[in-house]
């Protein structure tokens, strides 16, 4: 086989399995659509979330240290094992 014919075939097969693994790829992504319902959804949002929405608009130093001080980011990262657990499955 000349060597052109090889690289041709070569660039083939790798478009063949980039192709395969995109398909893959979406036919994953596609089953995973939908799994959580929006009441879930919604239990999510815990207090601290709702607090932080309500904080204020004002633009006063103190106002803004009183909302530094109360606001509590202790568990922040809750929600990581979740998260890591859905990347597991992909």
């Amino acid at each position: 086989m000349s060597s052109k014919l090889k690289f041709g075939i070569l660039n083939i097969l790798i478009i063949l399995l980039v192709g395969a693994i995109g398909i893959f790829a979406v036919v994953v992504s596609l089953k995973n659509i939908g799994k959580t319902t929006p009441q879930e959804a919604a239990e999510i949002l815990d207090g601290q979330v709702q607090k932080l929405n309500e904080l204020g608009a004002s633009d006063e130093i103190p106002s803004i240290e009183a909302e530094l001080n109360s606001t509590s980011l202790d568990d922040l990262d809750q929600g990581v094992a979740e998260v890591d657990n859905s990347l597991q499955g992909l």
